[in-house]
C-alpha cells in the first residue's frame, strides 16, 4: 500500500486571490512546523503531495521543497494515476497544522490490510494551539479535514471516480460517515495564528479572548493548559518548539 500525505499550500480559488507574500510566508511556516512534524513521525513510509495552484506556479516552482515533498499542479492526477500499488492511502492535513509523533503509526496500524472498495479513517478528537491567545485546548469536530481514505487501484487510476470521492469539502470527505473509523485522540493539533486561511477567506480578524472567556473554557473542560512549560512539553511531541 502506497501512503501519501496530501497538503494544500496555494490552491486556486475563484473568490480568493492569495498574495505572493502570503504564499511565501505559508511555505516558510510549513517548512518549520508542519514538515518538521511529519519528519518526526515514527512511521516514515510515506510521501508528501503538496497541492499548488496554477495561478502562482512560477513562484512556488522556485521554492526549495524539503524532504519527501512533491509539489503538484494538477491535483496530483499524473502521479496518482501512474501508481501501480494495489491500494493508496491518502491522508489529509492542513499546511499549518501538526501531527503528534505517533499519528502516522496510528493511521498505518488501523488501515493496513483492512480495505474494502474505499475505506475511511478520521482524527476527530484533536487539540488546538491558539497562538493568538496563548493556550492549548481540546478540539473536537465530527467531520474534520483530517481524514485518511484508502483507495483500491481500480478507483485511484480512474480519475473521475477518484476525484468524485476525494476532492470534497471538509464535511463531505468522509468523517461523518457511519462506517468511518475513528482514530486515537490527541494526535492532530490545529494551529490558530494571524494568517489562518479561514480568517482570510471570511475577511475577519483573529479572535482575542478576554480572561473571562478563557476561564469559561477552563470551566468547561476544554482548556488543556496555558502554562508555557507544559505547552512546550506537549508541542515537542508534535515536532515544534514555541
Amino acid at each position: 500500500m502506497k501512503h501519501l500525505v496530501k497538503i494544500f499550500l496555494d490552491y486556486d480559488r475563484p473568490t480568493l486571490i492569495l498574495k505572493p507574500e502570503w504564499i511565501r510566508a505559508r511555505f516558510e511556516r510549513f517548512c518549520r512546523t508542519t514538515h518538521k512534524s511529519l519528519m518526526g513521525q515514527t512511521f516514515q513510509d510515506f510521501e508528501i503531495m503538496v497541492v499548488c495552484g496554477i495561478r502562482n506556479r512560477d513562484l512556488t516552482r522556485t521554492f526549495e521543497w524539503p524532504e519527501k515533498c512533491r509539489p503538484v499542479y494538477d491535483e496530483g492526477r499524473e502521479w496518482i494515476t501512474s501508481l501501480s500499488d494495489d491500494f493508496v492511502a491518502l491522508t489529509r492535513i492542513d499546511s499549518d497544522d501538526l501531527m503528534r509523533d505517533d499519528a502516522m503509526d496510528a493511521i498505518h496500524a488501523e488501515c493496513n490490510g483492512k480495505h474494502g472498495s474505499v475505506s475511511y479513517y478520521v482524527f476527530r478528537d484533536c487539540l488546538a494551539w491558539d497562538m493568538n491567545n496563548g493556550y492549548i485546548v481540546r478540539f473536537y469536530r465530527k467531520a474534520p479535514p483530517f481524514v485518511t481514505q484508502v483507495f483500491p487501484r481500480s478507483i485511484f487510476q480512474d480519475w473521475p471516480d477518484f476525484t468524485a470521492i476525494n476532492v470534497q469539502a471538509h464535511g463531505k470527505l468522509g468523517g461523518n460517515r457511519s462506517d468511518c473509523v475513528e482514530l486515537p485522540a490527541g494526535r492532530i493539533m490545529v494551529v490558530k495564528h494571524e494568517e489562518n486561511i479561514s480568517d482570510i477567506r471570511r475577511d475577519r480578524q483573529p479572535v482575542r479572548f478576554s480572561q473571562a472567556e478563557i476561564d469559561a473554557l477552563a470551566a468547561g473542560g476544554k482548556l488543556l493548559t496555558r502554562d508555557p512549560h507544559e505547552m512546550a512539553t506537549i508541542l515537542r511531541r508534535f515536532g515544534v518548539t514555541p
